[in-house]
């Protein structure tokens, strides 16, 4: 396991409050935005866009650099171990939450939302989940969460960054996919010492993600 610290030629000194705001706009906002009457396609948008300024540093102090064929091979693999492992869990993870009487929800609410959007309301659902939420989310989870936790204890900082990821999300039929996730972002951006990496990666997931979706609203 990698925990060692990557040589960024700076630190977000002050990551705390950054990722207050950031964890505002991502979890409280949607909800404030929602009852001052906004649309439910626009509220993942805006909330994204509102914490995209908490995330903003030059590339090399958020430890952005140029990708190389390494990065783009290990993506691929990595994306591939995701969707195979996730399909290997949940074989087991749904049916243990139907013994358990655990009541929950087969798809996320961005799905839901699909299937009721118009176009332009797609078009902002896909600039949020595909385009914006994955510079946000690895810029809060690498390179301040998980920065910050290191300097604590180094030794839990990769897991519990990954466990968070996946808490965070409130999406309890696909947790161990989210863990999954969670812990393959965090893997690339250590092993390949670039945050672009795991950028590229969860913009990868989303964006597939969004893609069959939409052909299953189609299909039905």
């Amino acid at each position: 396991m990698i925990v060692s610290p990557a040589p960024w030629s700076g630190e977000i000194s002050d990551a705390p409050v950054r990722i207050a705001w950031v964890l505002f706009c991502l979890i409280a906002m949607p909800t404030l935005l929602r009852m001052c009457g906004i649309p439910s396609e626009m509220l993942s948008l805006f909330s994204v866009a509102a914490a995209l300024p908490g995330c903003v540093a030059p590339l090399p102090v958020l430890g952005i650099k140029k990708a190389e064929s390494k990065d783009f091979i290990l993506i691929a693999g990595l994306y591939a171990l995701i969707i195979i492992l996730s399909a290997v869990i949940n074989l087991f993870w749904l049916p243990l939450l139907n013994n358990l009487g655990i009541s929950y929800c087969d798809t996320q609410e961005i799905v839901r939302l699909l299937q009721n959007a118009k176009f332009s309301g797609r078009i902002m659902i896909f600039l949020s989940g595909c385009l914006l939420t994955p510079v946000v989310e690895e810029v809060l989870f690498r390179r301040m969460i998980y920065a910050q936790w290191q300097k604590i204890h180094a030794p839990t900082a990769f897991a519990g960054t990954t466990v968070l990821f996946a808490v965070l999300h409130f999406f309890i039929s696909g947790l161990p996919g989210l863990l999954i996730m969670g812990g393959c972002f965090q893997y690339i951006f250590l092993k390949r010492q670039n945050l672009l990496s795991a950028i590229m990666l969860h913009a990868l997931v989303n964006t597939i993600a969004f893609t069959m979706s939409l052909l299953f609203i189609q299909e039905i």
